[in-house]
């Protein structure tokens, strides 16, 4: 049914939510969810939509009022459109819906791992870790750790398994958070440049006070640094057993080098998402894109894009000017170990996984070292076909929606 809007029209929009990001505000459903930034203004007329008033009510109580004159109806129009609007003349368009019990019960759960004890024993964690580093160098993984088997193709599929294995432990980790703030997430694959990840939508934080979104954006970093502290408990613990040792070293390598990835942050990781929050930049990654659009694209796309830069405030400028100076450089530095390490090693392990296959007999162990190498490559390619495709997926959506 279609839901005309009119100047008398008596509009809801009770249930949502409204947080304060520097000079702007967030304000969204977290049911959907989904948010927009507005100004102050905007804000006054939210707060104004009770279900009570009318829209030229509402328009001529903040003219009065706050001495804003803002054309009310059209704003009231857009958010009908995005589906924010609750009711309109007592029609309900956006129905409560409570909790689930399953939602209810993962809440109950999350909050027992996730909370503010827990918090600062993460953070205890991190300072005996660099505590340790720093007492007992010697504990610091080296890249022959990564080496816990002789052949190189079974060595590659136990690396490979313990890293998605780790992989999840750390999306857990952000999922079970973000749940500890009664906020929904799910958990899937992805595609960034040519890395295939798995990432956890927690978009619904927008609708909870900036400073508690830290804690779900830090949680999976949060989980690996007490990992790494475990691993470096077992080295010293058991010191004596080489099996023990060697897999905590391992586990130690891999989860180091997964937290230095997070600072890639131009690739949109953990870090990313913790500066958009401190930068009240939430379309960081977008806006950078555009920056370099307005000056790289097409003429007619050109100055599209340099009037959409121009409708934005200073310092999201600011910052994304920086963010996308760091984006040219990081993917410059990813596409040069692309071509000139990456691939040649891939093909190095190809072509050695073809000769101990034609070389050698399902008998012999090198025959199955080969199986390995081309079971570790499938998997990784099937992993990166899954993530384009929900990546293409999202975009496509995004694009039906309206939303760049």
């Amino acid at each position: 049914m279609e839901v005309k809007l009119s100047i008398d029209s008596n509009v809801c929009l009770s249930h949502l939510s409204i947080q304060k990001e520097g000079n702007e505000y967030t304000i969204g459903d977290p049911n959907i969810p989904k948010f927009i930034r507005v100004p102050e203004a905007a804000v006054f007329a939210v707060n104004n939509a009770d279900g009570m008033r009318s829209i030229d009510e509402i328009r001529t109580k903040l003219k009065r009022e706050h001495d804003v004159d803002v054309d009310v109806f059209d704003f009231f129009s857009k958010l009908l459109a995005i589906g924010f609007v609750k009711s309109i003349d007592g029609l309900v368009l956006v129905a409560d819906a409570p909790p689930s019990s399953s939602h209810e019960r993962k809440v109950r759960i999350s909050k027992f791992f996730f909370n503010p004890w827990t918090a600062k024993w993460f953070m205890f964690n991190f300072i005996a870790v660099l505590f340790l580093f720093a007492v007992k160098p010697g504990l610091l993984p080296y890249y022959k750790d990564a080496f816990v088997l002789p052949a190189v193709g079974m060595n590659a599929f136990v690396v490979i398994c313990m890293t998605y294995f780790l992989i999840f432990l750390h999306e857990m980790a952000h999922y079970l958070c973000s749940y500890s703030k009664g906020i929904q997430a799910t958990i899937r694959l992805s595609r960034r440049f040519i890395f295939v990840v798995a990432e956890t939508k927690m978009t619904g934080l927008w609708s909870k006070p900036k400073k508690e979104r830290y804690f779900p954006y830090l949680a999976g970093m949060a989980l690996d640094v007490s990992l790494i502290l475990v691993c470096l408990l077992v080295q010293l613990t058991f010191s004596e057993n080489p099996v023990l040792v060697s897999i905590s070293r391992l586990v130690a390598f891999l989860l180091i080098t997964g937290i230095l990835g997070q600072f890639m942050f131009f690739l949109r990781t953990d870090v990313y998402f913790v500066l958009i929050n401190a930068t009240n930049s939430a379309n960081l990654y977008q806006n950078g894109l555009l920056f370099l659009k307005s000056m790289a694209a097409r003429k007619e796309k050109r100055n599209e894009n340099r009037r959409k830069w121009g409708e934005l405030p200073k310092t999201e400028k600011t910052a994304s000017i920086w963010f996308s100076l760091i984006y040219v450089f990081g993917i410059g530095i990813l596409l040069f170990l692309f071509v000139y390490f990456t691939f040649p090693a891939f093909l190095y392990i190809v072509s050695r996984a073809y000769r101990e296959i034609s070389n050698y007999s399902p008998s012999q162990y090198m025959f199955w070292d080969g199986m390995a190498s081309f079971s570790v490559i499938a998997i990784r390619l099937a992993l990166l076909l899954v993530g384009s495709r929900n990546r293409f997926l999202d975009r496509k959506k995004r694009l039906q929606s309206g939303f760049q």
